[in-house]
Formats: structure tokens, sequence, C-alpha cells
């Protein structure tokens, strides 16, 4: 790979000259430093004209890697369990809401278990009810029997924030 380099290295040279040599030679600007041929010399550089040379296409050095803290975002799952599928690829952007991944879980089965649990109780609870009631109405039910079912299906209902008028 060609590329234009220039490199110009400036060096200070220290009062090494004579005082005479410095009255005959020309001063050079306020912020300029010139080097004399024997500087040159004595320090080993090579001079050459600007123009295009060969560099190496690689740059060693060390550092390290890492994501920019303020376009990251850290999710985390509600529940436990294990990915089966991965939906969004890294450093692809979505939508809030949008789908990550899918994880089987332990903990969400038994949590529909439970919900299917609680709608089979309370409904079990409303046909009690209904049936205490009838029976308590037509005075082939005791009344304790009634208050019992009334109180079981009230219970169930206000856990379950249904909806349901008693």
């Amino acid at each position: 790979m060609k590329r234009p380099l220039a490199t110009l290295l400036l060096v200070a040279a220290g009062c090494g000259g004579h005082a005479s040599n410095a009255a005959t030679q020309p001063q050079p600007p306020a912020g300029e430093a010139w080097l004399t041929q024997q500087q040159v010399k004595n320090a080993n550089l090579v001079v050459k004209d600007v123009a295009d040379q060969d560099v190496g296409g690689a740059v060693v050095t060390s550092g390290k890697v890492t994501f920019d803290d303020l376009r990251v975002s850290h999710v985390f799952s509600p529940v436990t369990g294990r990915v089966v599928r991965i939906e969004a690829q890294p450093g692809q952007r979505v939508k809030k809401g949008a789908a990550l991944a899918v994880i089987e879980s332990p903990d969400v089965g038994n949590a529909f278990s439970d919900l299917a649990k609680a709608h089979a109780d309370l409904e079990a609870a409303e046909r009690d009810y209904k049936r205490q009631k009838e029976l308590f109405d037509a005075h082939a039910a005791s009344q304790k029997d009634y208050e019992q079912s009334l109180d079981a299906f009230r219970n169930l209902v206000d856990l379950g924030g249904t909806g349901h008028t008693i």
C-alpha cells in the first residue's frame, strides 16, 4: 500500500557551535530550529524528499475492545428457564415489546397450571353456591351450608378479581 509519508524531525541542538560561527550564519526565525550539515550527520538523520512510500497495513498496539455503554441495554428475563430460540441478533435494532428470545420455563408452566386450577376452583365454587342457593330457597338445605358456599365463592372471586357480582 502506498501512502504519502512526510516526516519532519527537528532536533534542537545545544550550544555546540562556536560564537564566531553563530555570527556568520543567518539566525532561524522564532519557533524554528535549523540544523547544520554536521549536526544532521552526527544525529544519523536521513533527509528525503516527500514521496509515496510503502508502509505496513497493520499497526501493532495494545488495547481493549468493548461495547459503548451509552448504546448498550441490559435485558433480563422475569423468569428462569432455558433459551430455545433467539429471535433478535446482537447489534440488531429492535422496537420496544419485540421478542428477543423464546424461553422454556418451568416457572411459566407452573403459573399456567396454577391459573387453570384457580379457574376450575372458581367454577366449582360458583356451581356449589348456585346449587346451595336453590336448595336453600326451596327449604331443602341449611342456612349454614348456603353461607359456607357463599363465603367460599366470594373468597375466590375476591382473589381473582373476575368481576363477578354476588
